[in-house]
């Protein structure tokens, strides 16, 4: 068994070793009051300590909290935390477009 490479704490404290990008837009979705955070960490070596915070926010948007600070739609910041997580290009991307741009896929 390999050693997991990324680390989720849902919003009741739950720790899931690996989150598949269901599982990331799962945990943002269950996030039910403002305040309510998810928090996804690196685990692998040499690469401890990066971390990303996604936050409900009380307009309903949703905070992404890591490298950079952005606000933005449940889709918009999913997908930005999603390429994050898996190390794609542009992570950042999805939370720079202009409103109603969140069709756009990972």
């Amino acid at each position: 068994m390999t050693a997991p490479i990324l680390r989720a704490t849902d919003a009741n404290g739950e720790i899931y070793d690996d989150p598949s990008e269901d599982a990331l837009f799962m945990f943002m979705e269950d996030l039910e009051s403002p305040g309510a955070a998810l928090l996804v960490e690196r685990v692998e070596v040499g690469r401890q300590g990066e971390a990303v915070r996604v936050t409900l926010q009380k307009d309903a948007a949703y905070r992404f909290e890591g490298p950079e600070t952005h606000e933005g739609s449940l889709r918009a910041v999913h997908e930005a935390l999603t390429r994050w997580a898996f190390d794609l290009p542009e992570w950042q991307e999805p939370l720079t477009r202009p409103s109603g741009d969140d069709d756009a896929s990972v």
